[in-house]
């Protein structure tokens, strides 16, 4: 108990706390290349870019982001999917949600979940970011959210 009202107290201190991009780009990349449905649909997109463009929208790659309906971390990981990553987990840990102010751990989960999104999208990258908002099992095809990401993920390949 005092070690989880010390973690709080450590959470509560470091409200603000930024990734740079250089320092996420090589785990984004081993990451992406974990999941081949990426490659399907397009494969010469830089998906690098459009982990990067999700990161800008949600968190402005502040660690310690947290929205009005308690998603978490650099990509914004909502309770309700932290509880079903929690039921897929083999290894027995069960994750609490303060595990996804670490950007890592936020990271590669958001990547596991997007890349779920744009499967069932086929690829559609507004279609994917509102699944990935909304909920996967939503039937909105698209929002202003996904637009969004797409504006950035422009911008950034320009």
């Amino acid at each position: 108990m005092m070690m989880l009202i010390l973690i709080a107290s450590f959470l509560h201190s470091q409200k603000y706390k930024y990734i740079h991009w250089a320092e996420m780009f090589s785990y984004v990349c081993d990451e992406i290349e974990k999941y081949p449905g990426f490659k399907k649909y397009y494969p010469e997109r830089d998906y690098p870019q459009l982990i990067k463009a999700i990161i800008t929208r949600e968190s402005s790659f502040n660690t310690f982001a947290i929205s009005k309906d308690r998603c978490r971390g650099v990509m914004q990981i909502s309770p309700q999917l932290i509880d079903d990553i929690n039921k897929t987990r083999k290894e027995g840990y069960k994750f609490h949600y303060h595990a996804f102010y670490n950007w890592k751990i936020c990271v590669k989960y958001g990547i596991w979940y997007y890349a779920k999104c744009y499967v069932k999208a086929k690829g559609d990258i507004i279609n994917a970011c509102t699944l990935y908002l909304m909920g996967i099992n939503s039937n909105k095809k698209s929002s202003q959210y996904g637009k969004d990401i797409l504006n950035y993920y422009n911008e950034f390949m320009k």
